[in-house]
């Protein structure tokens, strides 16, 4: 028993002394310095059969450690995005466990990691690209591809003192250079700085870029005036100008194919070279250019655009005119004056009808002419024209068309003239003759008679210049305004004359005076305004009469002197007023009026007048009687002659 505890006491005391793990190897990925924020892989190794054991990777001098079991001889740590925090020295140690002990191998040599921020070259760009101009503000921008933001970025004139820093909080930052001279050009360079965890890290300079200054002039622009064709003899003024601000310059205006070439200095952007009284020389193609010094460098504009000049002898529109101001009578003279505002006389005017055969040229030396067209007629009427043609320095001109006159052909007739038979008012029932006439040679016409206000209308046709129109037993509806228009035709053309001056007829009903008579036995029958003597006590009747052929109407009979006034229809044309017994009251003037109403218009007569005297009846009034009894019986003439003697003797004497 107990050589058999010593046998295993000896065998495991051999095998713990023959487990002997050399120094692991170490190694970094990538080597050399890293970069901030870069992955980095350490592997460790061992050259043993003892495998499946641990691997231990220690900072040295700081607070990393990692342990990997491993079923091969080696292991690898990857620590990612490194800082300087994962900067020093690693080591490697292996540990495996055999037959249930544990055995270490010794430190791996040492293996450093350097972290340091590599920044990249910058860019540079410029805006605008390529040659600048004088004066011109000019951006360069500088920027970095890098995590590090927050830094400073620095442009530097490679050969000059231009020098500017600025910090940006993104990846680049622009530069402005405003009104760029010469002293900027050269070449820039830009760099940018960063301060990171207390370090300071320059990335290199970027490449170059070029800043070349010049002046570019810009095209002149070229203008004339006044634009378009020029007259021959006219001045003409060209105009050129610049979009610059380097002024002081000189501007040369060319003839492109001539003699023509002027210089000019101006303080301006523009100048203006006048050429006087032109003529065929100076037509053609004229360029401008502009050339100025600056900075004891000269430069010049490219040329301007072409402008032509052309000349020509521009004539005006003539003017036109008639003497009769357009509307012409048949058979009337007319004359068409045409005239033109030149200094190029001596040349021919030409007519034309627009729409007919007329057509008439005439060469004056003056600036008009005029054309006659004796007695015109249909055939003249239309439109006319005037052109104006000329030769300036052998070549031929002709103006424009003149505006258009026209001639309209048309028969003026005037105004007739009306009168009235009879004139004055015109009594009811009688005839009226109205004549119309007009003082025209274009006889056999037709004149109308119109009343203004009424239906009277009728038409007569006349050979002469003049016709009666007869109103048979006017009354009341012919009354008013009437009017005459004489109408013709002429050249199958119809002609009006205006209308007349109105007359007036007017129509009126005049009554005869009426009669007065009166009848009483005593008296008999007295008429006329001479006086009866009518007996007291006898009956007398007045009649009052009238020759009228008005039917009906009324007689008044008017006792002057008392209020008595007695009317009566008309019978026949008279009325009888009666009294049955004559006295003294009834002693006085006595009138017959007669009234009567014409279509709703009342007229009435003159007075007629009649005086009556009252007479006391005695003897002479009764033998009076007895004879003319006796008269009346020619059985009883025995009594006869004592009758006429008592009449004899009775004279002077009443009883």
């Amino acid at each position: 028993m107990f050589q058999l505890l010593l046998f295993l006491l000896i065998t495991m005391l051999f095998i713990y002394f023959s487990v002997i793990l050399p120094k692991p190897s170490i190694s970094k990925s990538p080597v050399g310095e890293l970069t901030w924020g870069q992955d980095v892989s350490i592997t460790c190794s061992i050259s043993t059969q003892h495998l499946g054991g641990t691997f231990t990777l220690q900072q040295t001098s700081g607070s990393f450690r990692k342990s990997q079991t491993s079923s091969t001889n080696s292991v690898t740590f990857n620590i990612p995005q490194v800082t300087f925090s994962n900067e020093g020295s690693y080591q490697c140690q292996y540990q495996t466990r055999i037959s249930s002990r544990d055995f270490r191998s010794p430190q791996s040599d040492s293996v450093r990691v350097s972290i340091s921020v590599i920044l990249p070259k910058p860019s540079i760009s410029m805006i605008p690209v390529g040659n600048v101009t004088w004066g011109q503000t000019v951006s360069i921008t500088c920027s970095i591809s890098t995590q590090h933001l927050g830094g400073t970025f620095t442009l530097q004139q490679s050969s000059g003192s231009f020098r500017k820093s600025q910090t940006s909080s993104t990846n680049s930052v622009t530069f402005n250079i405003p009104q760029v001279n010469f002293n900027n050009e050269g070449s820039y360079q830009c760099q940018y700085q960063t301060r990171i965890s207390g370090r300071e890290f320059s990335s290199p300079q970027s490449d170059s870029i070029r800043l070349s200054v010049t002046v570019i002039l810009p095209k002149p622009s070229i203008s004339t005036t006044p634009v378009g064709q020029l007259t021959w003899g006219q001045d003409v003024s060209i105009t050129c100008s610049i979009s610059t601000q380097h002024l002081g310059g000189t501007f040369t205006l060319q003839q492109s194919s001539g003699s023509f070439r002027k210089s000019q200095i101006s303080s301006a952007t523009s100048v203006t070279f006048n050429i006087t009284e032109v003529n065929f020389n100076n037509e053609g193609l004229y360029q401008c250019q502009y050339q100025t010094r600056i900075s004891s460098q000269d430069f010049r504009s490219p040329q301007s655009d072409s402008v032509g000049v052309s000349v020509t002898v521009i004539l005006p529109n003539p003017t036109i005119s008639t003497n009769t101001g357009g509307a012409v009578t048949w058979g009337q003279d007319v004359s068409i004056t045409c005239s033109i505002s030149t200094q190029h006389l001596g040349g021919t005017f030409t007519l034309q009808q627009s729409s007919g055969s007329f057509r008439k040229s005439q060469t004056s030396s003056t600036n008009s002419a005029v054309f006659r067209i004796p007695e015109v007629n249909f055939s003249n009427e239309g439109l006319y024209q005037c052109q104006y043609h000329t030769r300036v320095s052998g070549r031929d001109f002709s103006s424009p068309q003149s505006s258009s006159v026209r001639i309209s052909v048309t028969l003026i007739l005037p105004k007739p003239s009306v009168f009235v038979i009879p004139v004055g008012k015109v009594t009811w029932g009688h005839h009226v003759s109205i004549t119309c006439s007009i003082s025209t040679q274009h006889l056999g016409g037709t004149f109308t008679l119109q009343q203004t206000s009424g239906s009277f209308r009728k038409s007569q046709t006349s050979s002469t210049n003049s016709a009666s129109f007869n109103i048979t037993q006017v009354t009341f509806s012919n009354e008013g305004s009437y009017q005459c228009q004489y109408q013709t035709r002429v050249s199958s053309r119809d002609f009006s004359s205006p209308e007349s001056d109105p007359v007036g007829l007017s129509v009126a009903v005049t009554l005869q005076q009426p009669s007065i008579c009166l009848t009483s036995p005593n008296t008999g029958l007295v008429c006329g305004p001479e006086g009866a003597e009518v007996i007291r006590g006898d009956d007398f009747v007045f009649t009052c009469s009238i020759s009228s052929h008005f039917p009906g109407g009324v007689f008044s009979l008017i006792f002057s002197g008392s209020n008595i006034t007695e009317t009566k229809p008309a019978i026949n044309n008279s009325a009888s007023f009666s009294f049955p017994e004559a006295d003294y009251e009834h002693q006085g003037n006595y009138s017959c009026v007669y009234e009567v109403v014409v279509v709703s218009r009342t007229f009435t007569s003159t007075f007629t007048a009649m005086s009556v005297t009252i007479k006391k009846a005695g003897l002479k009034l009764y033998l009076s009687k007895t004879y003319d009894w006796f008269e009346n019986y020619p059985e009883k003439q025995i009594y006869l002659w004592v009758s006429n003697e008592l009449r004899a003797s009775s004279e002077n004497h009443y009883y």
